[in-house]
């Protein structure tokens, strides 16, 4: 019972404090504690008695009781007096302290100390203790081991990011699982872990007096690069998505690969030739033309015959599944199938003997098309090209052999591309960039849609709209792709801006399991069937038609393509955002090495957007002046920043 003189332990502002009552004031009571500092506590508040301090110096007999507890507290052990009780029970302080070997005043408050700082065993209730549950306190000992682990865990990475900061520290002597939290702050900016991790980061820079470049996870960024562990270029998308090469084991299996043998028309002898960029290594698809006896022409657009070498289900497949095609970066290119495959027995090298799945097609005197086959074949290309080198032959600034051949490959491709714009095909000509590392330097220049590129194209789309008209009336399960008609019809444009506004009214292309139009190309169905190496569906369309030519059962049934498809388009997406990330971080590294340089741009529309001729690009911008379309203007480099995605271009003058 709490009366005048009665030594009391209450709180304070959540805090336990000591002191002597010295006047009851209802519900509440006037205290006096250390240095005569008066409170006027609720007596609910009021959490333990501790005998009388009559007339006694009221700082000697708290500063005595308090002085005694804390000897006393050392020896109390808490887990042993948790034993000697029942679970579950409620004890009062003065009940506990008998049990831990008496309850006199200081012994009491001693105990109190001790409950108060080790919570696990008991818990605080009203007026008094209660034992914890046997499982329930397991539960809670391997929370509090977390917990100090945790804390352990936390000192020592500060304790190593203090070294890292001053460039005393490396990977090596990183604790455990840290280098790998730090990449994803960096690739996961947003995430709440980033957050708690950058204010971490922050706190140590204040304590350490060292600061990183930069801010945000840019600082982080910085700091992986400072350890190796990634490159001041670093693809952070790759990263991001995980798209990696080829582990050795599937390497390995891809060397050891042999192609199944098959009866093949022999095209060996037939003139065959390939186009492509420079670079290029992974050669799907060839071309071939021969005159025949009656004045007729025989075109051969044959394909890289992957499915001989990858069966269905083999572990090379079900690996290029995962990743649903290759990707190409300006840093790097990683291929669907191994190079051993992408770059060697899969490709249409010029000289070797290659398995192909080609379309033959008989047109006549007047380059209209009278027939056309499927057909297992074997090629050797006899000549590699580039598109510069088809352009030059085009223009008639080359004397190289077959000239003649190319020349009139290149009508029949026109007379091709004639009969869909017919059909309302509509071919855009804007330019894009093409992007090339010389070593560390980016070289970024303008590639147009020239004549050599729109004859590989012209025959490419042919074999793809036969191979779909073949899957349209057989019935053949394949991923097709189709474009709804623009949504309104333009005013008259000349120039890109004029290309550029087109694009805009255009639909987005769709994918379904059913034939459908395909408006940008006059088509009325269309699949793609001729990058076996580079894409997963063009393989399956490949197996489906060979099946098909054999009159076998097909490997793709609706159900399984739609698994298929599902896995392949998010692997596909994953690796256009990638390299999208590549282009766009190197030309701002081009860009930026020429802040304050002058370009030609040419206005595209009202949102200020502009193709800057050079590159090739589209950007925007900064500029209150009211432009025209597709008028010529100057724009300056204000700021480029690669890793923060940042370019800042302003009008000049037209």
């Amino acid at each position: 019972m709490i009366v005048e003189g009665s030594i009391v332990e209450f709180t304070h502002h959540g805090e336990s404090r000591l002191g002597v009552v010295k006047r009851l004031l209802g519900k509440k009571a006037l205290v006096m504690g250390l240095d005569s500092t008066q409170f006027r506590p609720k007596l609910k508040d009021i959490q333990e008695i501790l005998g009388n301090a009559g007339e006694a110096d009221v700082d000697q007999v708290l500063g005595g009781l308090e002085a005694e507890a804390q000897v006393l507290v050392e020896d109390i052990d808490v887990e042993a007096l948790w034993g000697l009780v029942e679970a579950g029970e409620t004890y009062a302080t003065t009940e506990l302290a008998d049990f831990a070997g008496g309850a006199s005043p200081s012994q009491v408050l001693a105990l109190r100390r001790a409950l108060e700082a080790d919570s696990l065993y008991f818990r605080a209730v009203d007026k008094g203790w209660q034992a914890r549950d046997a499982r329930l306190l397991a539960s809670l000992s391997e929370q509090a081991r977390e917990r100090d682990a945790k804390a352990k865990e936390r000192d020592q990475e500060k304790r190593w990011l203090s070294s890292a900061l001053k460039g005393s520290a490396g990977c090596q002597d990183a604790p455990r699982g840290l280098i790998s939290r730090l990449q994803d702050v960096v690739l996961h900016p947003n995430s709440e872990d980033a957050d708690l991790f950058l204010e971490f980061l922050r706190q140590t820079e204040d304590e350490v007096g060292e600061y990183l470049p930069g801010v945000g996870v840019l600082k982080v960024f910085e700091l992986l690069v400072r350890l190796g562990v990634y490159s001041k270029h670093e693809n952070l998308e790759r990263r991001k998505w995980k798209i990696r090469d080829h582990e050795l084991r599937i390497q390995d299996l891809a060397a050891a690969l042999k192609a199944s043998e098959a009866s093949r028309l022999d095209l060996e002898q037939e003139w065959t030739f390939t186009v492509d960029d420079a670079q290029t290594r992974d050669m799907d698809d060839g071309l071939s033309l021969r005159s025949k006896k009656d004045g007729s022409w025989l075109v051969g657009v044959h394909i890289a015959d992957v499915s001989a070498w990858v069966p269905k289900g083999h572990e090379l497949d079900l690996d290029a599944i995962r990743r649903g095609t290759s990707v190409y970066l300006v840093e790097d290119e990683i291929p669907m199938f191994p190079r051993v495959l992408s770059h060697g027995n899969l490709s249409l090298v010029k000289g070797e003997r290659r398995a192909a799945l080609s379309l033959l097609m008989t047109f006549d005197r007047g380059l209209e098309l009278k027939a056309w086959e499927f057909k297992e074949t074997w090629v050797r290309v006899a000549e590699r090209l580039t598109y510069d080198e088809v352009d030059k032959i085009l223009s008639e600034e080359s004397t190289e052999e077959h000239t003649d051949r190319i020349h009139t490959m290149f009508k029949i491709a026109e007379q091709l591309r004639s009969e869909r714009e017919s059909r309302g095909a509509r071919s855009l000509e804007l330019p894009t960039s093409h992007v090339e590392l010389r070593g560390e330097e980016p070289v970024i220049w303008s590639v147009s849609d020239t004549a050599s590129r729109r004859l590989v194209q012209e025959f490419m789309v042919a074999y793809n709209a036969k191979v779909a008209e073949v899957f349209d009336k057989a019935n053949i399960p394949a991923v097709f792709r189709g474009q709804e008609p623009a949504e309104q019809e333009l005013e008259p444009l000349e120039g890109v801006a004029g290309e550029f506004a087109v694009l805009k009214t255009m639909r987005k292309s769709s994918m379904g399991l059913s034939p459908m139009p395909h408006a940008s190309l006059g088509l009325a169905a269309y699949v793609q069937a001729t990058s076996p190496i580079r894409r997963y569906l063009d393989l399956v369309h490949q197996r489906q038609l060979k099946s098909w030519l054999h009159h076998q059962a097909l490997p793709y049934e609706d159900q399984e393509l739609y698994g298929v498809l599902a896995e392949v388009s998010e692997a596909a997406m994953h690796a256009q955002e990638v390299e999208r990330a590549s282009r766009r971080y190197w030309l701002l590294v081009a860009l930026g090495a020429r802040t304050n340089e002058e370009f030609d741009a040419i206005v595209l529309d009202e949102n200020r957007q502009v193709l800057l001729t050079e590159f090739g690009v589209i950007e925007t911008v900064s500029t209150a002046e009211r432009m025209p379309l597709g008028a010529k203007i100057r724009v300056r480099v204000d700021h480029a920043d690669a890793r923060r995605g940042e370019l800042v271009l302003t009008f000049v003058h037209s």
